[in-house]
């Protein structure tokens, strides 16, 4: 019984092994999207200052309530820039995961089999990214995380990555960055011409 047991402790291992060697695949595909992440997160940082100080340029605080205009500008246009960043640091998370979880010795036999059917799908699909099954991928690696939540000490970081609102604020930190990298020279040009006249 014993030797059963350990067979199957083996072979457990085995597949916590291979699993684990699947999320390797995925680890420059993470490395990519935060490498891109941290780069617009930059640009948008970067036209969120051109913005403000073109604004205090023209318009230089004075009284206590355009200092706290002003202050309140500044910290709208620091918002997407810090979600994008906090989006990229929850990246670097998935980024480390594959080498945490080898250092996790028994972590593996409890999870295998979740982790096995994940490597399965992935091999099946090519070892490529499908839009179409990738909802259904986020929901499985979604529900492991949950599972592994109390076995691994990056767990809880990276349910927020799984998680709607986290989501959806980094939806609305994309749209924003957008909107504040197309405002940035309208505005310096605005002051430009203003200044001109």
């Amino acid at each position: 019984m014993s030797e059963s047991r350990q067979r199957l402790s083996e072979r457990a291992r085995q597949r916590y092994d291979r699993a684990v060697e699947v999320l390797e695949l995925a680890v420059p595909l993470a490395r990519g999207v935060l490498t891109a992440v941290v780069l617009y997160a930059s640009v948008v940082a970067a036209s969120g200052f051109v913005i403000l100080t073109a604004v205090v340029a023209q318009d230089p605080p004075g009284s206590w309530y355009t200092w706290f205009g002003t202050a309140m500008l500044a910290v709208a246009l620091a918002a997407a820039p810090a979600v994008l960043l906090f989006f990229a640091s929850l990246l670097r998370e998935v980024v480390s995961l594959p080498a945490k979880l080898r250092a996790l010795p028994d972590v593996g036999p409890a999870h295998a089999r979740e982790l096995a059917q994940l490597m399965r799908a992935a091999r099946a699909e090519g070892r490529q990214v499908r839009l179409r099954t990738l909802p259904r991928d986020l929901i499985r690696l979604g529900r492991l995380l949950l599972q592994l939540h109390d076995d691994t000490p990056t767990a809880g970081v990276l349910l927020a990555l799984v998680r709607i609102p986290m989501l959806v604020a980094v939806g609305f930190a994309f749209v924003a960055g957008f909107f504040e990298v197309i405002l940035a020279p309208v505005v310096v040009l605005s002051v430009l011409a203003a200044r001109t006249l």
